[in-house]
């Protein structure tokens, strides 16, 4: 690692030895994790001297050296002029370079800039390191996958510490060694990020339970505790029991709503279960929302359409969602299987139906990865229920806040993808040959963290979206060399909660995460979010851009 010679052999042996040491030291022997700790903080440093390209926009705000610019050089150009005259004033390198000069020497034991019999040997090696930092990749990626298969093997007092340098190995090698930036900021997530967001899912859920339990009579107490849990951040569909089935009805209805003004909203008792309604005007139609619940082993009168639109008026259009029980086994849930068992069941979907979603969910909300939405129409001619394939996992009021409108003018299909992420190869209707990928996904609840002075760190939920957007986008070129090729591909995201931090502070932590997305083909990486408005009025929707100025979101 430091530049001394070692065969690509040795290094093999040592890394089976290290894998056979740690099957029989304890997952957190304090001697393998200071090891551990040094070889990655070793790379970091060297990986910081040798970037060939400067971070976009010149901010280095995740590294703690970052004291002054750094002109129009690039951390190498400066590295090659020192090692040409060993003279740091001469050379004029920038306060910032120096930093991180010294704190790379110093794993040779030298801790002055100025020429000494010492200093050329340890420059001559650090020269070495530099050129075969591509075969130090596989030592420094093994050591990060064993972290990121034990996370919880990191002991508290080691956690500051760790954390610092992982901080470190992302900021180094995002551009040169973007695998190691993936693989250290994944296990940043799973060590550090993670636990704090199941926490925070965990306190939502258990908020919410205690809230339907304890529903309150009076109206006002009651609308308040339901506008509580329509604001909660992170997903609470699973939360409801059977028990909660009316109030879940008019929390998820106001929660996907939101972006409408229901009117009328009203629950009654309908064939033994609860039936919700409520209408709304969009673009001069009249639509009226019927939403209810149903168990997957009940037959076609349970969930018979045309009995909820009987009495409708030829000019108000029927919006139906379905939240389904199934007790189906989990190994067993093929989602095309389960589409096509809920088409049988709608059968002939009336022509003042606009669609039907269906949310499928266990009775105990256990399901991993949450509940599943299908959506159907009927077919133009038949009335058949037909599956939109593009709204698969997704709620048909989460697309349109998502934008998926937007994309009209493209044929849109859905790709494989991470959980939370919704990825589409969209080719152009009217142009065939304009294709791109683009990748949505929400961001429902956004943690601000900050260092000791004060200033943003890291927006762990955010970022953990960005990184399972840009995972989805590099597994769907890595499998079709033709998606491969594709230029123009855009992420975009929606973050839920109003945010209460200014567009200043947040704008330069977005535009940093630009690095990351290097040789995927993006145009662009596009937040949107709502700013709270100081002085009390509507909050203000913006879009923030990688690489991009901010602009304001048009509407």
């Amino acid at each position: 690692m430091l530049g001394f010679d070692i065969e690509d052999r040795e290094t093999r042996q040592l890394l089976l030895a290290l894998a056979a040491a740690r099957a029989e030291l304890p997952p957190d022997d304090p001697q393998v994790l200071a090891g551990e700790t040094e070889v990655l903080r070793i790379f970091a440093d060297l990986c910081a001297l040798s970037r060939n390209r400067r971070v976009p926009g010149g901010a280095e705000a995740d590294d703690e050296s970052a004291v002054d610019a750094e002109a129009t050089r690039n951390p190498q150009e400066y590295l090659y002029a020192y090692l040409r005259s060993r003279d740091a004033d001469a050379e004029g390198l920038p306060e910032s370079f120096r930093i991180k000069l010294r704190r790379a020497l110093a794993h040779y034991g030298i801790t002055d800039l100025e020429p000494s019999p010492g200093l050329d040997p340890v420059l001559y090696r650090m020269f070495l390191a530099h050129r075969r930092a591509a075969t130090h990749v596989p030592v420094v990626s093994e050591l990060l996958q064993w972290r990121l298969s034990h996370p919880e093997s990191l002991p508290e007092p080691a956690r500051d510490g760790y954390r610092s340098v992982l901080d470190q190995l992302v900021s180094a090698t995002q551009l040169r060694h973007p695998v190691i930036g993936d693989l250290a900021r994944q296990v940043r997530y799973r060590c550090f990020d993670a636990p704090l967001i199941a926490d925070e899912r965990a306190q939502t859920q258990q908020q919410v339970r205690a809230e339907l339990d304890h529903l309150s009579p009076d109206p006002g107490a009651r609308e308040a505790q339901i506008d509580a849990m329509v604001a909660a951040g992170e997903p609470i569909l699973r939360a409801f029991a059977e028990r909660h089935h009316a109030a879940m009805l008019e929390v998820m209805t106001r929660r996907y709503y939101r972006i409408r003004p229901l009117e009328q909203v009203k629950i009654i008792e309908h064939n033994d279960r609860p039936l919700l309604t409520a209408g709304y005007v969009h673009e001069g139609h009249d639509y009226l929302l019927i939403a209810t619940v149903a168990s997957a082993a009940e037959n076609d009168g349970a969930t018979d359409l045309r009995r909820l639109v009987d009495a409708l008026s030829p000019d108000r259009t029927a919006l139906i969602d379905l939240y389904v029980t199934s007790q189906t086994p989990e190994a067993s849930r093929d989602p095309d299987a389960r589409a096509a068992r809920i088409s049988d069941k709608l059968g002939t979907i009336p022509s003042a139906v606009g669609r039907v979603a269906v949310a499928v969910r266990r009775p105990d909300g256990t399901e991993s990865g949450g509940p599943t939405w299908f959506t159907f129409r009927g077919a133009p001619e038949t009335g058949a229920a037909e599956e939109d394939r593009t709204l698969r996992g997704l709620h048909p009021m989460v697309a349109e806040r998502l934008g998926l409108w937007r994309l009209s003018g493209f044929e849109l299909t859905r790709l494989p993808s991470a959980t939370d992420v919704h990825l589409f190869r969209a080719q152009g209707r009217e142009v065939p040959d304009d294709q791109r990928l683009i990748a949505l996904a929400d961001v429902r609840d956004l943690t601000v963290l900050r260092d000791e002075d004060g200033r943003i760190s890291s927006l762990p939920q955010l970022e953990r979206i960005l990184d399972a957007c840009l995972d989805s986008l590099r597994a769907a070129r890595s499998a079709d060399r033709a998606a491969a090729k594709l230029e123009w591909n855009r992420v975009q995201l929606y973050v839920w909660p109003v945010v209460n931090v200014p567009l200043t502070e947040l704008d330069p932590v977005v535009r940093s995460f630009a690095p990351r997305t290097e040789a995927l083909g993006l145009e662009q990486v596009l937040v949107q979010l709502r700013i709270a408005d100081a002085r009390d009025r509507a909050p203000n929707p913006v879009s923030s851009c990688c690489g991009c100025p901010a602009r304001r979101a048009p509407g």
